[in-house]
């Protein structure tokens, strides 16, 4: 056999096996922000980290999952308090897949299960306080939600992060209740506040009066200091006193007038 015939049967053998190779294999790019769930008919074989993978085409499947964060809402749950007020609660919840096996093996939808579990537990913390305690306690309810639905999220492969309640509604009607009570409570704040100084200024009356009342002087001085920053006004004056003292006339120098 000529060596240029047993060249075209090489180049031939390489042709079929790279054809054959390409139709049995192939190229698989996993990214960074992905995780590859590897079957091979039907059974879970591996997890395939990011970069470049071959497969068999034809027995393998490759079920890609996103383990980047992602914030899931919970759109306006209709919840009970304790004391039986219903309220309307939006909660957004950020999450991240932390086992991607669990995540898809678990459950058949993980994204459905985590909302369910996460009305759950808002409906179990709502159903636990008052509206009063649930208004005071605004800023713990995210937590509290968090650790009640933390260890059931685990199970299904999901960690959450973080769990913030993002709107709280009233019916009609608790709006005009709270309207009218925070009203009255301004109302009885400015009472209390005119009340107080009325009764200072009542006070200060009084330490004025006592002290008249010791020195009856006082008033004339009083009276004098404001005719002397008034202008263009007329006073009539009583100088009965009863301090002899201040209208007694000076007595006059007996040497003087016999001189």
């Amino acid at each position: 056999m000529e060596p240029l015939t047993i060249l075209l049967l090489v180049l031939a053998l390489i042709v079929i096996g790279v054809l054959v190779f390409n139709t049995l294999r192939q190229r698989l790019v996993i990214f960074e922000y992905q995780r590859g769930l590897y079957y091979v008919n039907g059974k879970l074989q591996d997890t395939l980290e990011p970069g470049v993978h071959w497969v068999n085409r034809r027995a393998a499947h490759i079920e890609r999952v996103d383990i980047r964060e992602r914030v899931l809402p919970v759109q306006g749950q209709e919840v009970l308090s304790s004391d039986g007020i219903s309220i309307r609660i939006t909660l957004a919840a950020t999450y991240k897949i932390s086992d991607p096996v669990a995540a898809i093996t678990e459950v058949e939808n993980y994204y459905v299960s985590m909302y369910n579990v996460l009305q759950l537990s808002l409906r179990k913390f709502v159903g636990s306080v008052t509206i009063d305690d649930l208004l005071q306690q605004r800023d713990q309810v995210g937590s509290s939600v968090e650790e009640t639905a933390k260890d059931e999220l685990e199970r299904l492969g999901i960690e959450l992060l973080s769990a913030e309640i993002r709107d709280i509604t009233f019916p009609g009607s608790l709006k005009a209740l709270f309207a009218e009570e925070v009203r009255a409570r301004k109302e009885g704040l400015a009472t209390l506040e005119r009340a107080r100084g009325e009764t200072a200024a009542l006070r200060n009356l009084a330490n004025a009066a006592k002290m008249m009342k010791d020195q009856p002087a006082l008033m004339q001085l009083r009276l004098m200091q404001v005719m002397s920053e008034s202008t263009d006004n007329t006073f009539i004056v009583n100088l009965t006193s009863d301090d002899p003292g201040l209208l007694k006339q000076p007595k006059k120098n007996k040497k003087a007038r016999k001189s």
